[in-house]
């Protein structure tokens, strides 16, 4: 039986992989405004000196998202390279376009 979990529950829950792999903490949440729902869950790195250097973020959607604990976040295994380059290309301005 699934229970609903409310915001300051999940704003600080571990995200880890199937495999096991410490992908950060949750720090902020998304939600679509239409349909009142979560759009993206913001992860954050869970190492402090690389969050100095960085403000990269993952953006998890729900459908990635395997199962909830009391204190964890589980997604599905993902290539988080390929996750990283979608956010840079996210924060770049748009082309110009050519006349």
């Amino acid at each position: 039986m699934q229970r609903r979990k409310a915001q300051h529950e999940l704003i600080g829950l571990t995200v880890e992989t199937k495999s096991g792999e410490r992908l950060g903490k949750v720090a902020d949440i998304e939600i679509d405004a239409a349909t009142h729902s979560v759009s993206h869950y913001i992860v954050r790195s869970a190492n402090p000196l690389k969050e100095l250097v960085s403000d990269e973020q993952l953006c998890i959607a729900p459908t990635q998202v395997v199962a909830f604990t009391q204190h964890t976040m589980v997604v599905e295994d993902m290539d988080i390279r390929s996750q990283e380059k979608i956010q840079q290309a996210s924060k770049r301005p748009s082309p110009l376009p050519t006349v």
